[in-house]
């Protein structure tokens, strides 16, 4: 145990462990109360069996689960705030409106948990898996998912804005409506991802890998793809104004009628790409084989062909 002037108490004696154990299992609201009463102790319980526990709307900040196991348990609604769950077993955890912001969840397994409406701003889940989490509507502002696996994760309408999820795995996610401005995804893996309507805005996906996403009417103004490979994706009706798709690769990609406004095509190959009625005003096409057709008065958008 440490007590220093100003600082709270930690204890991770295997005594305390099992003293915090006891109590926590005696339910939320006798817990609760005790926390109030010890304000400035951080329980331990590192390594605690866990396993579907019903904690509902219990206090666990600033507690130390380092690879405790609460696979199945419901913390609906629970402070997770701070909190360290390092390598911690979360697998099929009912996480509903529960609040994790700066906790560390860096290696957890996530796989199947519930995260609906969660807010998880600040929070850490490097290397994280969550693959078919559920994090509808969840609130993961500034959260750092480098390397996490959501493959096949319920990402629709969640906020992930200003986070990272670089080298993340994403494929077959569902981002439906999601909120990804300035979120970076360099070198993440996309691939089959759902971004119909998403807010991909000054999103940054340098090398990320897109093949066969669906990106219909999303929102990607000023979002840097440079070197993304788009192969077989379907951007149809897509806002790519001011974007830069410098050496991106395009084979077999659809942009019809998507707006490439102002966007930087430099050295694109639109080969075998669908690109009739996208928009290319003011468009740098330096070392494209991407042929314009002359507009007329009428027509804003630019009737364009690839080169055979």
């Amino acid at each position: 145990m440490t007590n220093l002037a100003g600082m709270a108490l930690v204890d991770c004696a295997d005594s305390s462990i099992q003293e915090h154990l006891t109590r926590l299992r005696q339910g939320s609201l006798i817990w609760n109360q005790w926390r109030l009463q010890h304000p400035t102790l951080k329980p331990c319980l590192a390594g605690a069996d866990l396993r579907q526990v019903n904690l509902r709307d219990a206090n666990l900040s600033d507690i130390d689960f380092q690879g405790a196991d609460l696979s199945g348990a419901v913390l609906v609604g629970c402070h997770l705030i701070g909190s360290n769950l390092k390598q911690a077993k979360l697998a099929r955890t009912d996480l509903r409106r529960a609040i994790l912001s700066d906790a560390n969840l860096n290696e957890a397994d996530l796989r199947g948990a519930d995260l609906r409406d969660a807010r998880s701003i600040n929070a850490s889940l490097q290397d994280a898996c969550l693959h078919r989490a559920n994090l509808c509507h969840a609130d993961f502002v500034a959260a750092n998912l480098t390397g996490a696996n959501l493959s096949e994760a319920n990402l629709s309408e969640a906020s992930f804005s200003a986070a990272t999820l670089s080298r993340a795995d994403l494929k077959q996610a569902d981002l439906k409506r999601t909120n990804l401005n300035g979120t970076s995804f360099d070198d993440a893996d996309l691939q089959a991802a759902d971004l119909r309507r998403a807010d991909v805005r000054m999103a940054s996906l340098k090398q990320a890998n897109l093949q066969n996403a669906i990106c219909g009417r999303a929102d990607f103004s000023s979002a840097d793809l440079r070197m993304a490979d788009l192969s077989d994706s379907d951007f149809k009706s897509a806002n790519l104004c001011g974007t830069n798709l410098s050496r991106a690769i395009f084979e077999r990609a659809d942009f019809r009628r998507a707006n490439l406004c102002a966007a930087d095509l430099t050295e694109t190959n639109f080969k075998t790409a669908k690109v009739s009625g996208a928009n290319v005003m003011d468009t740098n096409l330096e070392g494209t084989n991407l042929q314009v057709a002359i507009a007329t008065a009428s027509t804003p958008s630019l009737p364009l062909s690839v080169s055979a």
